[in-house]
């Protein structure tokens, strides 16, 4: 997640938490998995990955960085796990700046743990050093809220062909013609 861990969300037993900013005095902004000791009524189980966004209006991130070329392939599922009156906006983009999918999860909307809004992509071309990035903001300044999200991204590598390989490959044409000609001119010498 790319951030330091910290422990404190006063809404449960010792939990870790990935922050990406500084979370102010109560120190709930940013990211947790959830052990199942949560205080509160909430939509998640044992396990979920929720964050709780920040009532000012800045994004929490979970990113995952391609480690190397290819394709990829992604889904997710997202919501709010809880109905007090609040919403988050959420977008996943691919280096900060293509939005690949966006939405808003809300109190009230249909959406929850055993029906998620969803979100999918395939083939999209990535290099070494792209990220996918899922961000989520408060709804309503001054208010944050929890989010939900389960994303996983499936990298298909792509194999860099050594630059040799064309010379390679024309030798190779050129033995198989040259052992053409030796056996075209073997049959003509026996008759």
């Amino acid at each position: 997640m790319g951030s330091t861990p910290k422990v404190g969300d006063p809404y449960s037993s010792p939990l870790p938490s990935w922050f990406g900013h500084d979370a102010g005095p109560d120190g709930i902004v940013g990211w947790s998995r959830s052990q199942g000791t949560e205080l509160f009524p909430h939509d998640w189980q044992t396990g979920d990955v929720f964050g709780h966004t920040a009532g000012d209006g800045r994004a929490i991130q979970i990113r995952w960085t391609s480690p190397s070329d290819g394709f990829v392939d992604f889904t997710g599922a997202t919501w709010i796990p809880r109905d007090i009156n609040r919403f988050n906006n959420w977008n996943f983009n691919l280096n900060g700046t293509t939005i690949l999918a966006n939405g808003t999860v809300a109190s009230g909307d249909p959406y929850d743990r055993a029906n998620p809004l969803t979100f999918s992509g395939s083939g999209l071309a990535v290099i070494a050093g792209d990220y996918l990035e899922f961000d989520a903001v408060t709804g309503g300044l001054g208010t944050g809220e929890y989010i939900v999200v389960n994303y996983s991204v499936n990298l298909q590598s792509t194999t860099n062909v050594p630059e040799s390989a064309p010379t390679v490959f024309l030798l190779l044409i050129g033995v198989v013609s040259l052992a053409g000609v030796q056996i075209h001119s073997s049959r003509k010498k026996s008759s």
